[in-house]
């Protein structure tokens, strides 16, 4: 009995060969052609599917009908040959590219020319690995080389993919842990370094005297404890902020001039210009022990302006000037100048 070896149509017979005549035969030819194209280029998996019965019919099992079909398909015999034989195959440098990872870098050369060295390398140290944990099987773990490729048992194959993903995952942990314990100890001196001050401190620090008019100018608001620092990639470009510096006439190393005090001040919508006339609300200054002049509450004063303290309005009574807080004061809503 002869054999017929079945192959797709050359590339130089389509070209040279006269247009087909489109018939049954022909269609059936180009069909199976085109899936003979498909399967050298491809890696088919094929699946045997095997019928529990002969009535099609769900949740009965004939043992008969399916040993018959075992049988048939030899799916024992290819389990056995898969087990003991070679069914997995791979060029070197794809072989080398996947599972280099198993063995320590200074090991391999990663040369055209020592190519099969590396494999062999590569296998040794998974099979050392694999000796260390459970005892194995030659049978199932063996290999062999090959011209261009290298043949793989599926116990091999199964080792090196156990071994490649624990590796991976390995290293993946080891590259988080390193990543997160750089990014908390920069952030954690940066919030060391960025902390405000405590609680009772800044109160103290923040609480105007009342003792006399000597205070100095309010502090800046200290930012919420607990609060992450801005991150460096969100700050601007320096050139941006010398250009809009240049743009405004301002200059980085002196700070901004503070804007003139106002000549009015502004009660709901309407704008009231100095001076004004404003009656104590409480006495000032309140510890009234010194020789100094004291506004009591009640008395009716005149305001001739803003001061330059900060939250400050020049009061004058009696023939006497201080800088009263405004907010010792009202308006008096019966008189406005």
């Amino acid at each position: 009995m002869g054999y017929i070896l079945i192959s797709p149509t050359s590339h130089t017979d389509l070209l040279n060969g006269d247009e087909p005549v489109s018939t049954l035969t022909q269609d059936f030819h180009t069909r199976l052609d085109n899936l003979l194209r498909t399967l050298v280029h491809a890696r088919p998996h094929f699946v045997r599917c095997i019928c529990s019965n002969s009535q099609e019919g769900a949740n009965r099992f004939d043992r008969g009908i399916v040993v018959r079909q075992i049988r048939s398909l030899q799916v024992l015999e290819t389990v056995n040959l898969m087990a003991g034989g070679f069914p997995h195959r791979m060029r070197y440098k794809a072989f080398n590219s996947r599972y280099r990872l198993l063995a320590p870098f200074a090991e391999l050369s990663r040369t055209e020319e020592k190519i099969t060295d590396d494999c062999k390398t590569i296998l040794q140290y998974a099979t050392d690995l694999l000796a260390k944990k459970e005892a194995i099987s030659a049978v199932s773990t063996s290999w062999a080389m090959g011209k261009r490729h290298i043949f793989l048992s599926e116990g091999i194959r199964q080792l090196l993919e156990k071994l490649r993903n624990e590796t991976r995952q390995r290293a993946a942990t080891l590259i988080q842990a390193t990543w997160k314990g750089w990014r908390c100890r920069y952030r954690w001196t940066t919030l060391r370094r960025d902390k405000p001050a405590p609680d009772g401190v800044a109160a103290g620090k923040a609480a105007p005297s009342r003792t006399g008019a000597t205070t100095g100018p309010r502090p800046r608001p200290q930012p919420i404890a607990g609060t992450p620092p801005p991150d460096m990639g969100e700050k601007c470009d320096a050139k941006i902020i010398q250009q809009t510096c240049n743009l405004f006439g301002l200059d980085l190393e002196r700070p901004p001039p503070v804007p003139p005090s106002r000549s009015y001040t502004v009660t709901g919508n309407t704008k009231l210009g100095y001076p004004q006339t404003r009656v104590m609300k409480m006495s000032y200054p309140e510890d009234a022990s010194g020789d100094g002049p004291v506004f009591y509450k009640g008395e009716t004063v005149l305001v001739v302006g803003a001061s330059q303290r900060r939250g400050h309005l020049i009061v004058e009574h009696k023939n006497h000037t201080l800088h009263v807080p405004f907010q010792f004061m009202e308006l008096k809503p019966t008189l406005n100048i």
